[in-house]
């Protein structure tokens, strides 16, 4: 081996930089005369570390876009079922008592097609 810095032979031979790898082991090399610590440290982090937060970056944007589809998604059920409740109530219930739907001023109680066709109308109106 030569000694580019003209340091004393055994201290060309000390390992001048460490690596503390992920399994607990160490890696441990000289430096070339033109490197250094810093550039030893930004190869390795721009070929282990920088491409791993960059991959649980993108999975956790990921996750929270998932995140938002799904509460989306469990409100439009919510919505469906309520209407499929409303759409279901039977005329009587008006004499019974509970929810129903109605249309006014003509007093008329609504469900199923009718409530349908009631409730497209007025939103076709907006």
């Amino acid at each position: 081996m030569t000694n580019p810095t003209n340091l004393p032979a055994e201290a060309a031979m000390q390992p001048r930089w460490a690596i503390v790898l992920r399994n607990g082991k160490t890696s441990q090399g000289l430096y070339h005369h033109e490197k250094t610590a810093k550039a030893y440290a930004d190869a390795y982090y721009s070929e282990h570390v920088g491409p791993r937060i960059s991959e649980l970056m993108e999975r956790a944007e990921h996750e929270r876009q998932m995140a938002v589809k799904d509460k989306e998604i469990e409100r439009l059920q919510r919505d469906a079922a309520r209407y499929q409740w409303l759409r279901s109530r039977d005329v009587d219930t008006v004499y019974s008592g509970g929810v129903l739907a109605c249309l006014t001023p003509d007093n008329k109680v609504l469900n199923g097609e009718h409530l349908e066709a009631a409730v497209y109308a007025a939103i076709d109106g907006i």
